[in-house]
């Protein structure tokens, strides 16, 4: 019996199925928890879910060796909307593909820009997850900082499916005092923000540091340092707020993303304590048998949709003829 994602708990998790030419970058599956629902200017009846653990450690932006500012050329961009992470977060192309110049200094995550775990010739992000899952997802506005130093400072907004949470979201200080949206429900202290890395995370990270799935570890928030063009905000593994330069990549990352809370899924935890999505499931109607309800589900798959049946019919004499 299925059940709607509106249905479970803040703090309950979720399976989302990795497919299997990806799952030695990723793992089998990914894990998200329900981080609010039906949060203040997110898509109105959707369901926000933040990765359980730290995905994939990755840097925020490359280094961008023609821009006209020497820290961007040095360190990369702290300009969410310019991020490579935000771009590959958000594409469905294959291998090596993904990565497209957002302006005249951009520079892909490739080894010579990167400090490590360059992933220039990656698959995007959506690319590896369930297509049902991925087909799913929300077109959410986020509001992100600018800095003072080169972009104009104030703030600007960023459409996506996919993207980081702020530090206004996991009740960090709000940057250059302009909240970036409203704290998630999930969010409540230290502990709450502090997060591990999956097995597959570490597997696939080139760096010489990389913890065990037992040890506290950095990730990045979308929110840039305001007064620098290349620093960006990230939670440290206290789940106090840090700071680290754009190129780096030893730090982790916790996706976000908004789906509808009328999706499906199923009605108790697996035996890893994670709910399942329902893909294509006929609609459950409740009917009185015996005294208790139970579901019913007179429905079937017509065309690509399912379609309540309203007619029988039985063959007789070579010809079907409807009953009543």
């Amino acid at each position: 019996m299925s059940q709607a994602l509106n249905n479970l708990s803040v703090g309950a998790t979720v399976e989302v199925p990795v497919k299997n030419e990806y799952q030695s970058i990723l793992g089998q599956t990914l894990v998200f928890k329900i981080a609010d629902k039906n949060h203040a200017g997110y898509p109105a009846n959707s369901v926000t879910l933040i990765t359980d653990k730290i995905i994939a450690l990755l840097p925020f932006d490359a280094k961008e060796p023609s821009n006209s500012n020497s820290d961007r050329q040095n360190y990369g961009n702290n300009r969410y909307s310019y991020a490579n992470l935000l771009r590959w977060l958000n594409s469905n192309a294959t291998a090596g593909n993904w990565y497209s110049a957002k302006h005249a200094a951009d520079a892909s995550p490739a080894s010579a820009r990167v400090s490590v775990n360059p992933y220039d010739t990656w698959a995007g992000f959506l690319t590896m997850l369930d297509d049902n899952f991925s087909a799913t997802l929300i077109n959410t506005v986020q509001i992100v900082v600018r800095n003072t130093v080169t972009d104009g400072g104030s703030y600007e907004t960023v459409t996506s499916k996919m993207f980081l949470a702020s530090t206004t979201e996991v009740g960090l200080a709000n940057e250059n005092s302009i909240a970036e949206g409203s704290k998630l429900a999930l969010f409540s202290d230290d502990t709450s923000r502090i997060a591990y890395c999956t097995q597959a995370a570490i597997d696939t990270s080139q760096y010489s540091g990389n913890p065990t799935t037992s040890v506290a570890w950095p990730c990045w928030l979308r929110t840039p340092d305001a007064s620098t063009a290349y620093i960006v905000r990230m939670i440290n593994p206290s789940g106090t707020l840090g700071v680290s330069s754009s190129y780096l990549g030893s730090f982790g990352i916790r996706p976000v993303c908004n789906l509808a809370s009328e999706i499906l899924v199923s009605g108790y935890p697996n035996a890893d304590g994670n709910y399942e999505f329902v893909w294509n499931a006929a609609p459950n109607i409740p009917v009185r048998f015996g005294g208790a309800w139970k579901n019913s589900t007179p429905f079937v798959k017509q065309d690509g949709a399912w379609k309540p049946v309203t007619n029988a019919y039985v063959k007789q004499i070579g010809a079907w003829k409807e009953t009543v």
